[in-house]
């Protein structure tokens, strides 16, 4: 099976998810969006843990999944969907249909529950519990319990600073 070690958010109504906010000072827009070409950066509103205040704490950018590959070639050109992706053989960015068996990167995942760890147990058990595979159905918690051992890898040489939490 494929694995694949993008994470993205979608809208849901009466769901959400805790996440982290940071201010990028001296922020290139122009980079950022390069950087994370699969998706759209979407200005978003986000409130305080506490939930004592109904009222938006402040916006951010959130990733969202392009609605479709003709939007990453419109934004980018044929050529660099070629280059990132169709060489490798891939053929579509965020297809459900052709992508229903694809499971998460498992370094990549032991990564991102080590930062939702390191963020407190508020954050640990959102990402844990309203962090789906896409099936949309099975949780980070349930797909872990099923595979105890990825907890247990360790990041190549090249990733370990940056993937161990």
């Amino acid at each position: 099976r494929q694995q694949c070690s993008s994470l993205s958010v979608e809208p849901c109504e009466k769901a959400s998810c805790v996440v982290a906010v940071m201010k990028l000072p001296g922020l290139d827009m122009a980079a950022l969006q390069k950087r994370e070409e699969e998706y759209d950066l979407v200005k978003t509103d986000f409130y305080n843990l506490d939930g004592e205040d109904e009222k938006s704490a402040g916006s951010g950018l959130m990733c969202l999944p392009l609605k479709d590959d003709s939007d990453f070639i419109r934004r980018w050109g044929e050529e660099r969907f070629q280059v990132a992706y169709g060489q490798y053989g891939i053929k579509c960015i965020w297809n459900e249909e052709e992508h229903r068996n694809i499971l998460p990167c498992p370094v990549y995942l032991r990564h991102c529950v080590l930062a939702a760890k390191k963020a407190g147990e508020v954050a640990e058990n959102s990402f844990l519990d309203d962090t789906f595979l896409v099936d949309r159905k099975t949780s980070i918690r349930q797909y872990l319990e099923a595979r105890p051992d990825i907890m247990d890898l360790q990041p190549p040489d090249n990733l370990k600073e940056r993937y161990n939490g």
